[in-house]
């Protein structure tokens, strides 16, 4: 994960705990994490749920249904195309909108956010490790927020890049044939708050087998479900908390030096950030300004 002062974290935490990312007084965003190696390598953790609370009180949740297996229900009666074949659960204030099931663009929902949401051919998918798990600091900083003037097409090409499997092949498909009938695995969703908005990609990655995790362990073959995440308009300042919140005002060494690599760029540990659930709001380590 880059940081918001440009440090590089690598993190994990509880098999299936959700960790407060971002919180400040307008929207909090919390990331649930899912080993699919929970036996052997519990620390190879992967984000499969994202949750976007306002300070209203109203939230929008987007989580694979079942992240330890990449069987997928398919669509449900009157739903086609449907996101990521049936395997998302997505409810907005705790209901389940049978029409948020397949592709929307620009939906207002009732809870003041606006979505936008398709599914991905394979040349459009984007993996990529830190190139996408949340973007990259400058585009944090340069990225600007709003559906205004631009489509969901221009939107969903715009971090493309090297990020994106075949991204002119992908350019031209979506040129000659759009998103709106798309049936696939992978789906990209856009939700807009008033503080920030998000941007998630969701789908199956594949692990190839022969890999040496960081102990020596070769690491099998595998597929798994994976979400990554970036962010657009958020205000990088004092008041936020949360993993990724913390990072705006980096930790300093003995030597009054930035900490910059490593856990140690944070306060605290990974479970002070722990919520009880999707909608969780309370942490141990709520930021005090005192302690700037």
């Amino acid at each position: 994960m880059t940081g918001l002062s440009g440090q590089s974290l690598e993190w994990s935490g509880e098999d299936g705990g959700w960790y407060a990312l971002i919180q400040d007084e307008g929207v909090q965003i919390n990331v649930r994490l899912t080993a699919p190696l929970a036996k052997d390598f519990p620390n190879r953790q992967l984000v499969t749920g994202v949750s976007v609370l306002s300070g209203e009180g109203h939230s929008f949740v987007v989580e694979v249904k079942n992240p330890y297996s990449v069987e997928t229900s398919g669509c449900p009666n009157g739903v086609h195309p449907c996101l990521a074949d049936g395997a998302l659960r997505i409810a907005v204030d705790g209901k389940e909108p049978v029409e948020l099931q397949g592709p929307v663009e620009g939906a207002q929902l009732n809870n003041g956010l606006v979505l936008s949401t398709s599914n991905l051919p394979l040349q459009c998918w984007q993996f990529g490790g830190s190139h996408l798990w949340l973007a990259k600091y400058d585009e944090m900083l340069s990225g600007t927020r709003g559906l205004t003037r631009e489509t969901f097409e221009e939107w969903v090409m715009r971090f493309a890049g090297q990020n994106m499997a075949a991204p002119d092949w992908c350019a031209a498909f979506i040129s000659d044939q759009g998103l709106a009938d798309v049936q696939s695995t992978h789906a990209v969703l856009n939700i807009v708050t008033t503080s920030v908005s998000v941007r998630v990609n969701v789908g199956i990655n594949h692990q190839g087998g022969g890999e040496q995790d960081w102990d020596g362990r070769v690491l099998p073959d595998l597929d798994f479900w994976q979400m990554n995440m970036g962010l657009e308009g958020l205000a990088i300042d004092d008041s936020l908390s949360g993993i990724l919140g913390e990072t705006s005002r980096p930790m300093k060494d003995d030597n009054g030096i930035p900490i910059m690599t490593g856990m140690e760029a944070i306060r605290g540990t990974v479970e002070d950030y722990r919520v009880s659930d999707a909608h969780g709001v309370d942490f141990q380590l709520l930021h005090n300004k005192q302690d700037v």
